[in-house]
């Protein structure tokens, strides 16, 4: 009976022991008695974890074998009922032991606490994991102030349905982005609300032909929205009326004189193709057989091609377009 009750005291103090020393561990995350296999690298110790920035942690432990073919990481959410481990991750094996390992998580949520655990792996047989005895709590995610607003805002027309939105992202705490247009500076219409670092936009929201559109961009996170950009113009125009009634006026040597009738009031110019006629590949391949482009200023309507511009070969057919 004396030893009987001398083992039943030596086990209660035992497991107060216990209790007294981790606390954590057996109300946060028990876990189940591992022995080493005979082919099972040398378990790391130290394991340590501490949040170096708001929402990332930095997890280190001390390599305590040479033959470990690297290291799994285990996280679990301790926030989340059932607890379960919500991320996997391996790190590379260290040359030697006896050396830190350390490793960077970021994809953390924000007012959350995780545990983590680490085990050496092996080819044969992986170690008993070593679960640190810290539990990690990530800040709340709080911005500290609205971001900045974009800067150089520019718009420009690239078609007649189509203008160019560009600017400068000079946030780094933005959730992104919303562009605002107007007709007369009463009526504003939101066309688009884009991600974080995005620096243009294509606005093809029923852009109609000679009229002008107003831009203002705003960036926005969760504490607001930045100050007003500065106002962007661009003038969407209608595809202008083409040329009629082109004719060859004068014809010397090494000297064309073309004429046109102009149907247009608000062209921005005029292209006038010319090529030798020897290949249906001229109209195809461009300079190298043989065509050449003039560009014209608007309100044109007669042109003089001589030796100045293109040189003319005698008995050449051409095309001009």
């Amino acid at each position: 009976m004396k030893t009987h009750y001398t083992l039943s005291i030596y086990l209660l103090l035992t497991c107060i022991t216990c209790l007294m020393a981790c606390p954590v561990m057996m109300a946060q995350n028990p876990q189940p008695l591992c022995l080493n296999g005979p082919n099972a690298p040398a378990p790391p110790s130290d394991i340590f974890a501490y949040e170096i920035f708001s929402q990332v942690v930095e997890l280190s432990w001390l390599d305590n074998s040479e033959r470990e073919t690297g290291f799994l990481i285990r996280r679990i959410n301790l926030n989340e009922l059932p607890r379960i481990e919500d991320k996997f991750d391996t790190v590379e094996a260290n040359e030697g032991s006896g050396e830190y390992i350390f490793y960077l998580d970021f994809d953390l949520l924000p007012s959350t606490e995780y545990a983590y655990e680490v085990r050496a792996l092996g080819e044969k047989e992986n170690s008993c994991p070593v679960v640190t005895t810290l539990l990690i709590s990530t800040e709340a995610n709080v911005d500290v102030q609205v971001p900045d607003p974009p800067r150089n805002f520019t718009a420009s027309r690239v078609s007649d349905e189509a203008i160019l939105l560009r600017w400068q992202d000079e946030s780094f705490n933005e959730r992104g982005f919303e562009i605002y247009r107007t007709l007369d500076f009463i009526n504003y219409d939101i066309i688009a609300t884009l991600e974080p670092n995005t620096q243009f936009y294509l606005d093809t929201n029923q852009v109609q032909g000679n009229t002008i559109y107003y831009y203002y961009i705003f960036a926005f996170n969760d504490n607001g929205y930045s100050d007003i950009s500065n106002l962007a113009i661009a003038e969407a125009r209608a595809v202008p009326a083409p040329p009629s009634n082109l004719q060859v006026r004068n014809r010397r040597e090494r000297t064309i004189t073309l004429s046109w009738q102009d149907n247009s009031t608000d062209e921005l110019g005029f292209i006038m193709e010319v090529s030798e006629v020897f290949s249906e590949e001229a109209d195809i391949f461009g300079d190298d057989f043989g065509t050449f482009v003039l560009e014209l200023s608007p309100d044109t309507d007669s042109l003089v091609i001589d030796e100045s511009l293109f040189d003319l070969n005698p008995n050449q057919p051409y095309r001009f377009g």
